[in-house]
């Protein structure tokens, strides 16, 4: 099984030696690492292509002519990948070394999965561990039905990520669009509660979800973040991914012969439509003056449309916002 690495890189200098370094420690090598830096004005390039001359696996580092975002940025590396199993990596994080060995061994017990997201210790600039991992206050901040998406824990087969890219443009988060993807197929997404490498939080961090905070969450927590942020004027971002999903879906279905997979596609497209509904109707809402939006929020709670958002707690900010 060859493994490769798919590294987005954007003035990541401060860090990015010791992800780099982490790499030539694991048990099970990698057999490439691409590396797509997205016009870093800072040493990035010159620590990854120093790393490409002395490291003992095939490393390639291309230097975007204009800036992708960090969504594109992934996708164009996921693209560039020749292994049978890509590992997702962030610049600034640090891996254990047995966690491509032990991911590997995983994929091989589950033949079917396309997807696999393990878990990771928070730590703080400095790097030391928080002892707080990130499933951890997911799972006690939303509850432990909610599922992990976070792509610097990821790993997916390359026939997965033939179907699934290109990666729609508009969408937000590389990591969103294949891990909703992925799951929308019964058996094909696989969660691992085992701690295989370090998330570093900084300043430069892309992600400000509340759940990477080194303190544990709670449910109260979780809903005073979302009463304290501004109410969203419209759903357009899941609207799009909604979208995209979706007319993936039926390229899906007319591609494969597999009678399985054509049934987890009508199945899938049935679920899609239904949020499709209630992401419309909350952005409806959103845009209805006062009188009008309670008595839309009651419709929404007595058609089951707030099991597509964050339950009672989206239902109680919709009443008071």
């Amino acid at each position: 099984m060859k493994v490769s690495i798919a590294m987005a890189s954007y003035n990541g200098a401060a860090y990015l030696e010791k992800q780099l370094s982490s790499f030539v420690k694991q048990t099970h090598m990698p057999d490439e690492l691409i590396i797509c830096d997205d016009g870093s004005s800072d040493d990035s390039v010159d620590i990854s292509e120093e790393f490409a001359r002395r490291a003992p696996f095939s490393v390639r580092v291309f230097k975007n002519s204009d800036n992708l975002g960090f969504t594109q940025n992934f996708a164009k590396a996921l693209s560039l990948t020749t292994g049978d199993l890509i590992f997702l990596s962030d610049q600034d994080d640090v891996w254990q070394k047995d966690k491509i060995g032990r991911i590997v061994e995983l994929a091989k017990e589950n033949p079917n999965a396309w997807g696999i997201v393990h878990d990771g210790v928070l730590t703080g600039e400095n790097g030391a561990p928080s002892g707080i991992t990130k499933m951890d206050q997911i799972h006690s901040g939303y509850g432990k039905n909610h599922k992990t998406i976070t792509g610097a824990l990821s790993v997916f087969r390359k026939e997965f990520l033939e179907a699934a890219l290109p990666i729609p443009e508009g969408i937000i988060g590389h990591d969103v669009w294949l891990h909703e993807l992925s799951a929308l197929f019964s058996g094909r997404r696989v969660e691992l509660k085992e701690v295989l490498q370090t998330i570093r939080r900084h300043d430069s961090n892309t992600s400000e979800w509340i759940v990477n905070q080194e303190k544990s969450i709670s449910p109260f927590d979780v809903f005073r973040a979302q009463m304290m942020t501004p109410p969203a004027e419209d759903y357009r971002d899941r609207i799009l991914l909604n979208r995209g999903l979706r007319e993936r879906l039926k390229a899906w279905e007319l591609q494969s012969s597999e009678e399985k997979n054509n049934h987890d596609v009508i199945n899938a497209s049935f679920s899609l439509d239904a949020e499709f509904k209630a992401l419309m109707s909350r952005s409806s809402l959103v845009q209805s003056a006062w009188p009008k939006r309670k008595i839309k929020a009651i419709k929404m709670l007595l058609c089951g449309h707030y099991s597509y958002f964050n339950g009672a707690r989206s239902f109680i900010r919709d009443l008071v916002r």
